[in-house]
This record gives structure tokens, C-alpha cells and sequence, in this order.
């Protein structure tokens, strides 16, 4: 067919016309195509020549806004509202050169929507209470597949406005199915300085974002289910995935509220979180397990070890939105009944706040020191847990109410035995309870069952243990009264720091051959916050362990090296506290072997030497 070149009247960029029949928009297979009428021809897309039609030549199927008159000057008076929508009839993909845009649009077609950049392309709100876009096609039971925004920057000013909307503007215009406008990918894309960068207010499930920068905003990310609709309509708040990018200095970076069963994973994938209030809330309360994954991400400067001023967010209770008042943390988790795993992370001021709430964390740093590489973990709420496997930590693992150390010990703690606190405080672990007991080791060197009564000697008078029918390997345990002094909330310059040794626990070696020792032992907390050590008080410390849970067994693993350049080596079980104690004891053992690969095989066994 013929074509003809003309000069864009707004660029200046010279393009090819090429005679054709039938429109763009209504090329569908399933369809018939829609002619090109006179009324069609604008200049821009369809042109009319000695009565014949013309349709410009799209390379990759792409629109450029500035064609329909978008100036791109990023003069606040410009709306280039109706230049881009213009653009966007045409159906297509659509491009936005370098330049700053004041608009509010509504896109309602498929299709890869990208800038010159993120830092060349800046999508500004002309009008700050409405979104800069709205991404809307009613698409019944189907989804909005293939959409992709890439290579631009949504821009607030002071925590105004909202970058993306999915379906409508505000939760009051649900209408039938706005829960099914979803599944866009984002990538290279930067929110910054809104009151929410993107809002997904019905649901809206199947995000992804990569290499996605958000940063300044009161609210980066919002989420919630779809509490608008009938039981028909419901869509959980899920399906959300970031990999890459960096949330920093947001109130929030990450808010999601959920009360829909079924909840789909939210992920985050070698993310950086740095200087935000609160890095992510998350809600649910639907009953249901649901998976957030934090895998190799940063955690850097968030929460309460930067920020003391309290973050007001927003509370739902049905269609109901309140609002609530909270402390700074590095991550929130509130509700019942979901799991949080995380990956080769930083677990930093992780709080706890619901019912059968389990963050689990996996080969992860933590530290029981304050500032800003801190835990300081919070654990509360009824039967909620942060758990820690195989925890990597330099000043020692972190303590509280209902924090874990775990199963799977770290054996590259082969510190030698020395009187460096600091060493002491990252051997101990938490094992799973063994399971049998055997005879004729060789290698044990102490093993009190604790099926008799035993005492504690030290700073009082010795206190005699009394049998309970209550342990993990045996049927009865010791349990312990220690009457610590209390030590005053203002604290006491004369206050003398007491300590109770377990008598039977003593162990004295003389040798120049080194080894690594195995010591384990059962351990329940009923009262108090004891500290336990194995050490002399003096040279050596093998071990510094301060119980997390209440009314509970632990099993308490440590793993030592003895240096063979110091043969005179003695420990015994210790407890210290700065208020009265109530324990249990069970099942003390220490073995020593010549080898690491012996003592891990002992320790993997998960048996006791009796």
C-alpha cells in the first residue's frame, strides 16, 4: 500500500503514514474491524488524502504523548491530562519523552506504559486529590495481564497525592469486579514524596516490581483486601512481589491489610529497607496461614533505633477506616494467624503483636545490643514466636518474651575457651528436645539426670531442688526457689550481683590435648529472667544463655573448643538474676572428643550420654 511522510506538527519528528482500511483499536481477531471514517482523522494517528485513509506507522506499537500536545514543561498551570488520554485511545503502548507532566488519567487498555527514565521521565498530579493514574478495565473473571509501567517516577510534593490507583480513586466507588483489575509489572520505577505511591484498594492480586524505588512517602505501598464488595466479590491482599529496589525514609514503606481468607504471598527479594518509620505493617486477621517471605534483603537505620516521634496509620474494621497511633519498628506484624519466613537477612526490631503470629528466621544477623544493627525483637501477644535458625551474631543473639533460638546449631563457633564474654554469649543455641537416651560413651565426662535432688551452692546458703514430675527426657526434673534480691528500677550503686551453682555440674579437666566439649542441658523458666553460664567465675567462660519463654522447656546446646596451650580447665552450671527465680533443671551432660566431626555427630544424634 502506499505511504506518505509528513512532520509532526508537535515534535517535529518526521513519520510515516501508510494507507490502510481499519483502525487500530478494534484489530482483534475475535472481532470485526472497525473502518476508519472521516471523523477519525485527527492528524496525529489518521490522516485523510484525496479521499483515501492513512494510519500512521506505530514502531513497537507505541504512542508518544507529546504527539497529542503533552508539553512535558512541568509548569504546574499545564494539565496534560487530556493530551495523554487522547494518547491512550489509540490503544497502544504509550510513551512519555524526558520531562515533567502534571496529569490525573484513567488508563483503561493493555499495554507497556514507560518513560525516558526514572530519572528523566516524572509523572506530577495536576490535581492532588486525585491519582496521577488510575489502571481500570472491568474485565469480569479475567485479568489485566501484559500491563507494564517501566522507566519513569511518580512524584508527590510533601506526602500528597497517590501515584497508581488500581480501579478507582477512593474505596467508596467500588463497583462489581474493580477487584479484578491486577496483575501489572513495574519496573525501573521510582514513588516518591506521596501520600501513597501505589494503592491496591479492592485486592487487586498478582504485582510485580523490579528494581522499583520507594522513597519519601507517607505510604509507599497500600494494600488491602477487597472489604467493599458481597462474598462473591471477596480478593485477598496478596500476591504482591518486589525484587530489588530499595524503601527508604517512608513512614511506611509497606502496608497491608487483610482480612480475606486466602491470603497469596507477599515477597521481598535482595530488597534494601533503610530509614523508614516502619519498614512494613502488615495485618491479618483471617484465620488462615499466609506466607510473607523476606529473602537477602538490608535492613539498615528503620524502626524505633532511629526514630522515637510515634507514626499515625490507618485501622480497618470491615468498611470502617480509622486510624491508631504507633511506635516505630523496623517491621509490624499484627492479627493472628500468619508466618513471616526470612532469608540471609538482617532481623532488626521485628515486633510481634497477635495470636499465632511465627516470623521464622533463617541463617540471618542479630544482635542483642541497642543502635541501629540492633534486634531488639519484640516478641508479644498470645502463642507468637520469633524464631531464630542457626542466628548469625557478633556481641551475642537477642532475648525476650517468646524469641527462639532454634534447632540446627552453627558449628563454626569454635572459639576457644577463653575468658572473652563476647564468645560466650554466641555458643549457646536452642536444640529440639533428644529423643532417646544410650549407654557406654565413652566420651562423657558428666551426665546428671537430675532424677534425685540436687543443690545449688553459691551466694546463699544451699538451696536443695525438689523433684517434679515434669521434664522432657526423664520423668521428673529439679525445680529451683532463688531468692536474687531485687535490684531497684533507678538501680543501686552497692547492689552485689548473686550467683547459685548446680554442685553436681562441676567438671575439672587436666590435660594438653584440647578437644571440644558438648554440654546440654533441659531448662524451664516458671518466673523470673535468670542468666545462666558455664564458667568458673573467673578464667574461663564456655557459655552466657538468657531463657526467652516462660513455662516452657528448651533444650540448651553449646559446642567448645578446648585451647590444649591452656590444659586447666573447670566449669560448672551457674544462674544469676536481678529478681527472684523460679526453674526447672533436667538432664545435664558434658562429653568431651577429640575430634569436631565426633562431637557433631553427637550433637546431631539428639541423645542424652546416661
Amino acid at each position: 500500500m502506499a505511504t506518505i511522510e509528513l512532520n509532526d506538527q508537535y515534535t517535529g519528528e518526521w513519520t510515516v503514514f501508510q494507507e490502510e482500511v481499519y483502525k487500530y483499536d478494534d484489530i482483534n481477531p475475535l472481532t470485526p474491524p472497525v473502518p476508519i471514517t472521516a471523523s477519525d482523522c485527527d492528524d496525529i494517528i489518521y490522516k485523510q488524502v484525496n479521499n483515501k485513509f492513512y494510519r500512521r506507522v506505530l514502531v513497537d506499537d507505541t504512542v508518544n504523548v507529546q504527539w497529542f500536545g503533552a508539553t512535558g514543561e512541568g509548569i504546574a498551570s499545564v494539565d496534560d491530562s487530556m493530551a495523554v488520554l487522547k494518547a491512550c485511545e489509540v490503544k497502544k503502548n504509550i510513551y512519555f519523552p524526558a520531562g515533567i507532566y502534571h496529569i490525573n488519567i484513567n488508563v483503561q487498555h493493555k499495554a507497556k506504559i514507560f518513560g525516558a527514565g526514572s530519572g528523566a521521565t516524572f509523572l506530577k498530579p495536576y490535581d492532588e486529590n486525585k491519582p496521577i493514574m488510575i489502571l481500570s478495565k472491568n474485565l469480569g473473571p479475567f485479568w489485566q495481564y501484559a500491563t507494564t509501567i517501566e522507566g519513569l517516577t511518580f512524584l508527590g510534593e510533601n506526602k500528597k497525592g497517590c501515584g497508581v490507583s488500581m480501579a478507582k480513586a477512593v474505596e467508596s466507588e467500588y463497583e462489581a469486579n474493580d477487584e479484578n483489575n491486577s496483575n501489572i509489572t513495574f519496573r525501573n520505577v521510582d514513588f516518591k514524596k506521596l501520600n501513597k505511591g501505589l494503592q491496591c484498594l479492592f485486592g487487586n492480586i498478582g504485582m510485580d516490581f523490579y528494581s522499583v524505588g520507594i522513597h519519601d512517602n507517607k505510604y509507599g505501598m497500600y494494600f488491602l483486601d477487597n472489604k467493599f464488595g458481597n462474598d462473591s466479590q471477596t480478593m485477598h491482599a496478596g500476591n504482591k512481589y518486589f525484587y530489588s529496589g530499595e524503601i527508604s525514609n517512608n513512614e511506611v514503606g509497606i502496608y497491608i491489610h487483610n482480612s480475606t481468607q486466602g491470603f497469596g504471598a507477599v515477597s521481598f527479594n535482595n530488597a534494601i529497607f533503610e530509614f523508614n518509620y516502619i519498614n512494613t505493617y502488615i495485618y491479618n486477621d483471617s484465620n488462615s496461614i499466609i506466607p510473607i517471605v523476606i529473602d537477602s534483603c538490608w535492613n539498615e537505620a528503620s524502626g524505633s533505633s532511629t526514630y522515637s516521634n510515634p507514626v499515625t496509620i490507618d485501622t480497618w474494621s470491615g468498611t470502617t477506616k480509622g486510624e491508631k497511633v504507633v511506635t516505630p519498628h523496623a517491621h509490624i506484624f499484627e492479627g493472628k494467624s500468619f508466618t513471616c519466613n526470612v532469608y540471609n537477612s538482617w532481623v532488626s526490631d521485628y515486633y510481634i503483636n497477635g495470636d499465632n503470629i511465627i516470623v521464622k528466621a533463617t541463617n540471618c544477623y542479630t544482635e542483642s545490643s541497642s543502635g541501629v544493627g540492633a534486634a531488639q525483637s519484640n516478641a508479644v501477644g498470645n502463642n507468637s514466636y520469633l524464631i531464630l535458625y542457626r542466628p548469625i551474631t557478633i556481641f551475642g543473639l537477642p532475648t525476650g518474651n517468646n524469641v527462639i533460638m532454634a534447632d540446627s546449631y552453627d558449628y563454626n563457633r569454635q572459639l576457644y575457651i577463653n575468658s572473652d564474654t563476647s564468645a560466650s554469649l554466641i555458643r549457646p543455641a536452642i536444640s529440639t528436645a533428644r529423643f532417646n537416651k544410650v549407654t557406654d560413651i565413652k566420651n562423657k565426662i558428666k551426665s546428671v539426670t537430675m532424677k534425685t535432688e540436687e543443690t545449688l551452692t553459691g551466694s546463699f546458703p544451699p538451696i536443695q531442688g525438689s523433684l517434679v514430675n515434669d521434664s522432657l527426657i526423664f520423668e521428673s526434673s529439679n525445680k529451683f526457689n532463688i531468692p536474687f534480691p531485687t535490684l531497684p528500677s533507678g538501680g543501686d550503686p552497692n547492689y552485689e550481683i548473686k550467683y547459685m551453682g548446680l554442685q553436681s555440674s562441676v567438671v575439672s579437666t587436666n590435660n594438653n590435648t584440647g578437644g571440644w566439649y558438648v554440654i546440654t542441658f533441659d531448662v524451664k523458666v516458671n518466673s523470673g529472667d535468670p542468666t545462666l553460664f558455664l564458667w568458673n567465675r573467673n578464667q574461663y567462660q564456655v557459655m552466657q544463655y538468657k531463657p526467652t519463654v516462660k513455662n516452657k522447656w528448651q533444650t540448651v546446646v553449646c559446642y567448645a573448643v578446648a585451647d590444649p596451650n591452656n590444659p586447666n580447665l573447670e566449669f560448672f552450671l551457674d544462674v544469676s538474676a536481678f529478681a527472684p527465680v523460679e526453674l526447672q533443671l533436667s538432664a545435664y551432660q558434658v562429653l568431651k572428643f577429640d575430634t569436631s566431626i565426633e562431637a557433631k555427630a553427637f550433637l546431631e544424634s539428639k541423645v542424652y550420654a546416661l
